[in-house]
């Protein structure tokens, strides 16, 4: 690997492990006066410096509309939130560098990135007590956080990742299996019902693809030598499964969706006095990206938005680009993903990578390593 591609390879893994100091020190989650949050700044800036040579037009088009979009988020907020601003408009940039994601080592980032945040999620439910106290009000009602600020995020950003590994690194059948198990696992000690749902997404797929080619399901000759790793680790996870005392975690409960509709009945209270721009009397948050893109840039921009992902989906190629696609849609009724971090730059990413090609090979890919492994 080239030297340049070394330095991004390692500026995206510490993009993506930097959280690790909230582990360590996690009453700096909500203090704004912490240094840690303008780490990822500086990633990215680092970033930029490395892949401004590619797509310099556009690139520079992309900075020079900033300026207007700043006085129409301005002009139309009663409260302009210039953190979210940034945040929206910054991760797409990776819209304009896909020539560039595509020179990192994934295989490295992805593994070690799930090993990380696996372990500590692990340390953190095995033997800290009320860990990330902001977002759990009690032990009776604990769920897991680990490197990714909290625990939505956390379980969306496993759900990925695993899937990440299983489709697109070349390993064993059983390393797949057992990725599988820890990602549930931790997904189900989130506590996100968001992050369930989009596991199952992505499990009916791959099953799909297991069935389709049940050549997939040989055993190699070189498989039986991590036969006792393998061993050894689902013996760790089932006595894990067995013993963890789960009532010290959050049950699945729909009662928060009540609390989320009585927020959509607000919200849609600031759309009847001001349809176009509900947030120009007052601002009322909400975990819907739609919603939220509707109140912080008014009715055109989300018009803008739905209309770029239904021709995205129009364009893809391939199922998988499309299951892709209806990911992010869907985890947008639940969570405000465009600004936050990691998961909006990991939209951005993805639909740079996949479907700023109409004739994208994101498919052919999955099956060349499908082809591969039944050889």
């Amino acid at each position: 690997m080239l030297r340049r591609e070394k330095i991004l390879t390692l500026l995206v893994f510490l993009f993506l492990v930097h959280g690790t100091y909230y582990f360590l020190v996690p009453e700096d989650v909500h203090n704004n006066e912490s240094p840690i949050k303008y780490v990822k700044y500086f990633l990215v800036l680092l970033f930029m410096g490395f892949s401004l040579n590619e797509k310099i037009t556009e690139k520079l088009i992309f900075f020079l509309l900033w300026m207007p979009l700043a006085f129409y988020f301005n002009a139309i907020n009663n409260e302009p939130d210039w953190v979210n601003f940034v945040g929206y408009l910054l991760p797409a940039y990776l819209l304009f560098s896909n020539e560039t994601l595509r020179k990192i080592n994934w295989s490295f980032v992805v593994v070690w990135v799930i090993l990380i945040a696996s372990l500590l999620g692990y340390v953190e439910i095995l033997f800290l007590d009320n860990h990330f106290y902001m977002y759990n009000a009690s032990k009776s009602d604990y769920r897991v956080v680990s490197i990714f600020l909290n625990p939505n995020n956390f379980g969306i950003v496993i759900a990925i990742l695993t899937f990440s590994f299983i489709l697109f690194l070349e390993s064993s059948k059983y390393v797949n299996a057992i990725m599988f198990i820890n990602g549930i696992m931790l997904v189900v000690f989130s506590g996100s019902k968001t992050a369930l749902g989009i596991f199952v997404m992505l499990t009916i797929y791959n099953s799909y693809r297991l069935i389709r080619n049940p050549k997939l399901y040989k055993i190699k000759r070189n498989d039986v030598f991590l036969l006792p790793i393998i061993g050894a680790l689902l013996f760790f996870l089932l006595r894990l499964i067995i013993n963890f005392d789960y009532s010290s975690m959050r049950t699945l409960e729909w009662e928060t969706l009540v609390v989320r509709f009585i927020d959509y009945s607000e919200f849609m209270g600031l759309v009847e006095n001001n349809f176009l721009f509900p947030w120009e009397d007052a601002v009322k948050n909400i975990d819907n990206i739609y919603l939220h893109l509707w109140g912080s840039f008014g009715f055109p921009i989300l018009v803008l938005f739905v209309a770029f992902n239904i021709a995205l989906f129009i364009l893809v190629r391939s199922a998988f680009a499309a299951l892709l696609s209806s990911v992010f849609l869907i985890i947008g009724f639940t969570t405000n993903f465009l600004y936050l971090w990691p998961l909006g730059y990991f939209y951005w990413a993805v639909t740079s990578l996949i479907f700023t090609k109409p004739y994208n090979d994101t498919q052919r890919q999955v099956e060349a390593i499908e082809i591969k492994h039944t050889n």
